[in-house]
């Protein structure tokens, strides 16, 4: 949850951007007041959050290889037909560019260094950003749910970096140390622990799918808060926490169960997942018709017999070099650890033991 909240935080602009994530929920006629609050900067119904990223990243893909096969830059709908055409040399040629250009976490900072003899195209620098960030996100969670312990490690390597440019402080000092002693503390036998025991698999969840630790813990909060009465008093209180919280996946469980017995749809479980590819291509529109991907020297006049959105005088309408400014964090978390203040406050807080490491520093001078 804090990686995909400052995700949004980091991206989400607004309505009127040529490309951000408030332009996305504005296109989409989605409710901003239901899924971000701005005051406290954070998100509000995690579940509609994650489906709307996933759609957004899935249409930031779209346009981007939509250009890579040097199709009509402005008309998407072309990309629909071409698509099926396509041969397997083609569409591995196609990832083998998009994973070259991806995988470079320098790519932005060095278009930014490049600003001063360049035009700035702050919009695409914004898009790789927010690509490249979703992709390690999407990795994440596919390794967490087909509990691959080795490329949850790989991941949390990179977040480590990532989370130092974040405001999220909490964040970057645990995956620091839970980095360091993986890496360097814990005997072999106690990372084989952390290895088997880092996602779980429970009753009632979808065969050979796995869950962080922490997201199993925010579904059991939100169902046990489902099962809180209005007339709440001491003793429902503690048999909600003590008995019917440790009864949630036997709960589950018993539903299907008696949905298969007597022949009936279990009212959660009957329904189709519906389409995004409608949603996917009016993201990738906004890019598409919004020229973010288009080259500065040809940004002016018309590409391909369209007309661009210029002025008498054929200077572009849209501000680029005003646009919002995404935070690069892993070039910023580099800056961070390369200064070295970050590892030595871990290793003198780690260096007072480990069993007060959560605590503060006067509960922990008071202890000593």
């Amino acid at each position: 949850m804090a990686i995909l909240g400052q995700i949004f935080k980091n991206f989400y602009g607004s309505p009127t951007d040529v490309w951000s994530i408030a332009r996305c929920i504005d296109e989409l006629g989605r409710d901003p007041t239901r899924l971000w609050d701005k005051v406290k900067q954070r998100v509000k119904d995690y579940n509609a959050c994650k489906d709307l990223f996933d759609i957004i990243l899935k249409g930031c893909l779209l346009a981007v290889n939509s250009t890579s096969r040097n199709l009509n830059a402005t008309i998407l709908p072309k990309l629909e037909n071409v698509l099926p055409h396509l041969n397997q040399t083609d569409l591995e040629a196609v990832a083998q560019n998009l994973a070259t250009l991806l995988a470079d976490f320098s790519t932005v900072s060095k278009l930014r260094d490049a600003a001063s003899s360049t035009p700035r195209n702050r919009p695409y620098e914004n898009l790789l950003l927010f690509i490249q960030h979703g992709m390690m996100l999407r990795i994440l969670g596919e390794a967490i749910r087909e509990g691959d312990s080795g490329r949850i490690l790989m991941c949390i390597s990179y977040f480590v970096v990532w989370f130092q440019g974040t405001s999220s402080s909490n964040y970057a000092k645990e995956t620091m140390r839970l980095t360091a002693c993986i890496r360097r503390l814990w005997s072999a036998r106690l990372v084989e622990f952390w290895k088997n025991n880092c996602v779980v698999r429970v009753s009632g969840v979808e065969a050979n799918k796995f869950l962080a630790l922490d997201e199993l813990n925010e579904h059991l909060v939100g169902e046990v808060k489902d099962m809180m009465s209005n007339s709440v008093n001491l003793e429902t209180d503690e048999r909600l926490r003590n008995v019917l919280s440790l009864l949630v996946w036997d709960f589950k469980g018993i539903k299907k169960t008696m949905g298969i017995e007597t022949d009936t749809d279990v009212f959660d479980n009957h329904s189709s997942p519906p389409n995004e590819w409608f949603d996917v291509r009016r993201v990738a529109k906004v890019i598409v018709e919004g020229r973010v991907l288009v080259p500065s020297a040809v940004r002016n006049g018309s590409m391909d017999g369209v007309q661009m959105d210029c002025n008498e005088d054929g200077e572009d309408l849209v501000d680029w070099d005003t646009s919002y400014e995404a935070v690069d964090c892993f070039a910023r978390g580099i800056e961070v650890l390369g200064g070295t203040m970050a590892i030595a406050r871990l290793k003198d807080e780690m260096g007072r033991s480990d069993i007060f490491y959560s605590m503060d520093e006067e509960a922990v001078e008071d202890l000593w």
